[in-house]
């Protein structure tokens, strides 16, 4: 796993202190015991006197080592059966001394340098005296972090099975005397996956670590800040760039990635239109306004459909209460947290580019009735439902929609039995990507920059296509030791061509009908809805073109006045342009009776029926975060984090669209060329401002890291509201208990994490990102005595006594890892009861307050505090991680269940 930015900050530091701290022992140490050094004598050549009388090998051993440099490693249990042993000599060599133990207590000894192991002799070696020289030979080399390529200081570099090694310096370098015969080195560090290297013949090996977190130490993104999952106490989940493989997948967006990723997101794909976004969701549904997640990019709201992939660095989503009040308003739905990718500091330039082309392919599509289904399903239908409504009715006196002639027709092969989702849907499509990133900086100074340009075809029959051009740009630099400024600036365009065919209704066609005459007349599909014929419609030259131009514009600055104490002030100026250009224009089809015989004469292509509509919306947001942060450690068992903070956002969106109609030909596809105007005007214009101001707070505690605590404040005011409710407060509570940290399961040691953790806390939703007032001009007018009028609808209008919807959450999680994060198991359980759901009411139609579709459906009306809902469920996400030689895996599977009413 890659390390998160602030992560390799801390850890940098540490280990570059740890080296040198190392260094200047191990040099100190060298110092002192230099006078007195061997240089690696055989024991066989270093002489000494010894006079022990009925002594145990323990003190023969610490005997030598007093008069040598000599180091003993044995394992205690290996002398219990030993006898005591008179050794009276002078002048011997310590090797003569070994051998003379050898014989008689069965044990055999092997020097490596200072280095005498102490082994049991095998049985056939018995009688036989061991003790053993191996010749050395010195191996160097460096130590470097894959991460980005730094030297790594304090690593640790071991003899195997020995306790001989050494450390690397603050370049990273070590040097080591090693036998030659099949010696395996173990590089290890802290937060690095350890490596082993067999020696052999090599006199240099350089080693590049592998950074390996543990689960406890991995830093997550949360609320206005970030957090060691060993503090977490609420409920969130975390994946980064690595696990969702955005490099190696060809992804055009973000959502497609997060599919499966995490338990409790849901994403579900409403339409397969290019450059459509798709409804995310945390846990449940509880809003019949069915309303997305709070999306924040880098901590300001924005549009997912706007990242590129290739800029991310991680996604949390925040699922409980006491992990979304912070963030108040809107924030009932859960909140998802885009991190993108920082800059570098003390970074050579690094220029990389990404290149990824693919095909794209209908995965699974509906599978259709043939003609003899289809009629003998449909003629069961009206028997079952009839009979149903009316047990007593005699079935020969149902009329069903098909003869049996018809019948015997299909069965005979006579129809041709069109698949219409096989002609609606291409059978492939192609999709590409580049991305170009530079990154890099100095001790002072970071940079990051990517572009992007991703070209994809759409799967839907016609020449739809989709083209978005990305580029975002970081900047930071400390202009003292205290102050920081940076800028994160990014600005997507997307060119959409889309063909408006409406897919559901286009694949009902039935398949008795062929799609073409054989002089290329389109044929009616025989379905009521949609389009007389999808594949006439595509081939017509009908489009929906969209032009998207976003621009996010952050500028903040981060002062230290003290140690742990940060302020950082952040503004955001958002400038959202939409263009849409929509071209009906109709085509000549021929309708079929059930005989395939023509019924009267071509339906002819009429200029009136030619429209072109245009649509211009602008969004303009201007957003202002100032935080203060103090962490603090007490007594080196308190750990204390305060964050307070204050933003405010105002937003202006204004909509202008204009149509007409009876274009003579249809080249002509310009707004002032059409000849007739919609009924009593060709355009509308629509205004909306928003504006919150909020204040908010985060205590966090913890015990060691054992027991934790959390409380969350965040009071909103909204312009959505009336002077009476504008406010709305909303607390949350969080704790924690790292069981594992507990003594009593010292004895458990291949349990890494057990956690245990419960929330409970409010959240706000005020009902819409716009302003809750509308103005619609309705041509089509009310009847009043008998005199049709032309309206002004005034859709969702203020309501004095609208408040805030409040949703109240509680949620039990478990987390716990085993076998150094080889396993991994995170459940939860969770309730959401929501009050006062915000909803248009039925009023009056007549009296303009009240506009509703085709269906009768509410579009716009009086908004009011409706109703009330529940929702609840569980959710259970497991993984295992595992190296097998040099293959790392990863294998993850979650599942979400939940109730509402």
């Amino acid at each position: 796993m890659k390390f998160k930015l602030i992560r390799l900050i801390i850890m940098f530091s540490k280990y570059a202190l740890l080296g040198v701290v190392t260094q200047l022992f191990t040099y100190t140490f060298l110092l002192a015991t230099d006078g007195n050094a061997q240089q690696n004598l055989s024991v066989h050549e270093v002489t000494i006197d010894l006079n022990l009388r009925e002594a145990t090998l323990e003190e023969v051993f610490e005997a030598i080592e007093n008069k040598t440099d000599y180091n003993f490693l044995y394992d205690k249990r290996l002398l219990r059966n030993t006898s005591n042993v008179s050794i009276i000599h002078k002048n011997a060599t310590v090797g003569e001394i070994l051998m003379e133990i050898s014989k008689k207590q069965h044990l055999k000894f092997k020097q490596i340098n200072e280095t005498i192991n102490v082994n049991k002799k095998d049985k056939a070696d018995t009688d036989n005296v061991q003790v053993e020289v191996m010749q050395t030979m010195t191996v160097t080399g460096q130590v470097l972090s894959g991460e980005d390529n730094s030297s790594l200081p304090g690593a640790n570099v071991l003899i195997k099975g020995t306790a001989q090694g050494t450390v690397t310096d603050i370049e990273g370098m070590y040097s080591l005397e090693v036998p030659a015969e099949n010696t395996i080195l173990v590089f290890s560090s802290v937060g690095f996956t350890s490596e082993e290297v067999t020696v052999g013949t090599q006199t240099i090996i350089n080693m590049t670590m592998i950074p390996s977190l543990s689960a406890l130490d991995e830093i997550i993104v949360v609320g206005y800040g970030t957090q060691k999952n060993r503090t977490v106490s609420v409920a969130v989940a975390q994946v980064d760039s690595e696990e969702l493989e955005i490099s190696n997948r060809p992804l055009p967006n973000v959502q497609q990635s997060l599919i499966g990723a995490v338990p409790g997101l849901i994403i579900n794909q409403t339409s397969g239109r290019l450059g459509q976004s798709m409804d995310i969701k945390v846990r449940s549904v509880s809003a019949l306004q069915d309303r997305n997640a709070l999306v924040l990019i880098d901590g300001f709201e924005g549009s997912i459909n706007d990242v590129n992939p290739a800029d991310i660095e991680s996604v949390s989503v925040l699922k409980d209460a006491a992990a979304t009040a912070i963030y108040g308003a809107r924030s009932a739905n859960g909140v998802v947290l885009i991190t993108t990718k920082n800059t570098k500091r003390n970074d050579k330039l690094s220029l990389t580019y990404n290149f990824n082309q693919s095909i794209q392919q209908p995965a699974q599509t509906a599978e259709l009735a043939n003609s003899v289904e289809f009629i003998e399903f449909s003629n069961e239908a009206t028997l079952v439902e009839t009979l149903r409504n009316d047990p007593d009715r005699d079935p020969s006196t149902i009329s069903l929609p098909f003869s049996d002639e018809e019948l015997a027709r299909a069965q005979s092969g006579f129809y041709p039995d069109t698949k219409w989702v096989d002609e609606v849907y291409s059978k492939n499509a192609g999709q590409s990507s580049h991305n170009i990133t530079v990154a890099g900086g100095s001790e002072k100074t970071g940079y990051f920059i990517n572009l992007g340009y991703l070209n994809q075809n759409g799967l839907v029959a016609g020449s739809e296509n989709l083209k978005r051009y990305n580029i975002r740009v970081k900047l930071d630099t400390d202009i003292t030791k205290w102050l920081t400024i940076g800028t994160n600036v990014s600005n997507v365009v997307r060119n959409t061509n889309n063909v408006p065919v409406s897919e559901g209704n286009a694949i009902r066609g039935r398949p008795f009908f062929p799609v073409q005459l054989e002089d290329g007349t389109y044929v009616d599909k025989g379905a009521a809805g949609g389009e007389p014929n999808p594949v006439g419609r595509s081939a017509s030259g009908s489009y929906v073109k969209e032009q998207r131009d976003a621009l996010n514009l952050q500028m903040y600055a981060q002062i230290k006045p003290m140690d742990n104490l940060v302020f950082e002030g952040r503004l955001s100026y958002t400038k959202d342009n939409v263009f849409h250009d929509i071209w009906n224009t109709p085509y000549e089809f021929a309708i079929l009776d059930m005989e395939l015989n023509q019924v009267g004469e071509n339906i002819p292509v009429i200029g009136a029926d030619r429209n072109l509509l245009f649509r211009s919306s602008k969004i303009f947001k201007l957003n202002t975060l100032v935080t203060a942060r103090y962490d603090k450690q007490f007594n080196e068992v308190h750990n204390l984090n305060v964050l307070l903070g204050f933003q405010a956002q105002d937003g202006e969106s204004i909509m202008v669209e204009a149509e007409r109609f009876n274009y003579i030909l249809p080249t002509l596809q310009d707004l002032k060329l059409g000849q007739e105007i919609n009924g009593f005007g060709n355009s509308s214009a629509r205004g909306d401002n928003r504006t919150t101001v909020s204040y908010f707070t985060r205590l966090a505690y913890d015990f060691q890291g054992k027991y934790l605590a959390e409380f969350n404040f965040r009071a909103d005011a909204s312009s959505n509201f009336g002077p009476n409710n504008q406010w709305g407060y909303f607390p949350a509570v969080s704790v924690g208990w790292n069981v594992a940290d507990e003594g009593f399961m010292s004895n458990l040691s291949f349990v890494d994490i057990f956690k245990i953790r419960a929330s409970w806390g409010l959240n706000g939703d005020d009902g819409s990102i716009n302003a809750v007032e509308k103005v619609d001009f309705n041509p089509s007018g009310v009847s009043f005595g008998g005199v049709v009028l032309p309206t002004l609808n005034l859709g969702d209008a203020i309501n004095p006594d609208l408040k805030w919807e409040t949703s109240e959450k509680t949620n039990l999680g478990l987390d716990f890892t085993l076998w150094q994060g080889k396993l991994g198991v995170n459940a939860e359980y969770f309730i959401d009861k929501r009050r006062d759901i915000i909803t248009p009411l039925l009023t009056s139609v007549e009296g303009g307050l009240t506009i509703t579709n085709s269906d009768g459906d509410i579009v716009n009306g009086v908004l009011d505090n409706v109703y009330d809902a529940k929702s609840w469920g569980w959710e259970i996400d497991l993984s295992h991680h595992n190296k097998i030689g040099e293959v790392n895996y990863f294998v993850n599977f979650n599942l979400t269940s939940y109730d509402s009413e």
